[in-house]
Order: C-alpha cells, then sequence, then structure tokens
C-alpha cells in the first residue's frame, strides 16, 4: 500500500495529498488513505526541499546618517589601507619608498575618494584631508578609528580652530 502510494507520488511528479488520494481510487480503494499519503508526503526530501521557508536576512536598525538622502562625502568615513611600495623620483629610480593609502568613504552613497600618503604622520593625513575637501567640498560630520595619526591630527585641527 505504501508503495503503491509512493509510486502514485512520484509519477505524478510530487504531486500534493489530493491528487495522489485521487488516482490510485480509481482502481483500489484504501484503507486510512489521508494519513498514510501525509506520512509519505512528509518524508518526501524532494517535496521538503521545494516548500521549505527562504530565510529572512533581519536587518539592524541603521544610523540616520546613513539613510538620508544628502550631498556625497557629507558624512564620511575615514581609514588607511595596508602600506605599498612606490618609486621614488623617477620612472628609473631603484628606490622603493613605503606609503599608504587614505580611503575616505561616504556613508550614504558608499563611494570611495582614494588618496596617496606618504607616510602615517598626522600633518601627512591633513594634506591628504584638505586635499580630499578641496576636490569634494565641506564635510559635515566626519568618522574614523581611533588610530594615533587621526587622533593627532584631530588635535592639530583643534589647536588651528581654537587660538586661544
Amino acid at each position: 500500500m505504501k508503495l503503491l502510494i509512493l509510486y502514485e507520488h512520484t509519477r505524478l511528479l510530487h504531486a500534493g495529498n489530493q491528487l495522489v488520494l485521487a488516482s490510485p481510487r480509481a482502481k483500489y480503494w484504501i484503507l486510512r488513505a489521508r494519513q498514510t499519503i501525509h506520512s509519505i508526503l512528509h518524508k518526501c526530501l524532494p517535496c521538503l526541499r521545494l516548500t521549505a521557508d527562504s530565510i529572512h536576512q533581519l536587518m539592524g536598525q541603521l544610523p540616520r546618517t546613513h539613510v538620508t538622502a544628502t550631498r556625497p562625502f557629507l558624512t564620511t568615513g575615514d581609514d588607511f589601507a595596508a602600506p605599498i611600495s612606490m618609486k621614488k623620483g623617477s620612472t628609473r629610480s631603484k628606490t622603493l619608498q613605503k606609503c599608504y593609502i587614505a580611503i575616505f568613504v561616504c556613508f550614504t552613497t558608499k563611494a570611495t575618494h582614494i588618496e596617496l600618503v606618504t607616510d602615517l604622520t598626522s600633518l601627512a593625513f591633513i594634506a591628504a584631508l584638505c586635499r580630499f575637501i578641496v576636490r569634494r567640498g565641506h564635510i559635515h560630520d566626519m568618522y574614523s578609528a581611533n588610530g594615533t595619526t587621526f587622533i593627532g591630527a584631530s588635535r592639530k585641527l583643534k589647536e588651528l580652530s581654537n587660538p586661544l
């Protein structure tokens, strides 16, 4: 009886309860057919995979700066990439100098601005920040890591803005 129901289920291309029940009833009367069909279809792996619920990603609450439509780079985050080697002087020069990449990321559009920085001093970062501001416009909010370069640059910018 179970083999007959399983055969009809696969022959009907993994049909549901009602169709599997109606098909063998043309020739046979199966006792407790609904319960048997339900138990067989419940164990059918292809049917289980096809009717599985998809996983819904839980999204966290984004800050207001990430979702408000504003001018690009009005709210910006910055960081340094790993050091790279750059030829010092002309293209035929053999001396390599270690330099860094300053990456500025817009929080609303995820656009990136990349600047080359020769070293990790605060003055070099401030120079890269000035080049960024000249090209992209003034910044309203800026977020960065707690690196010593960023802390030193913040201190120097505060000294320049408050001379007293």
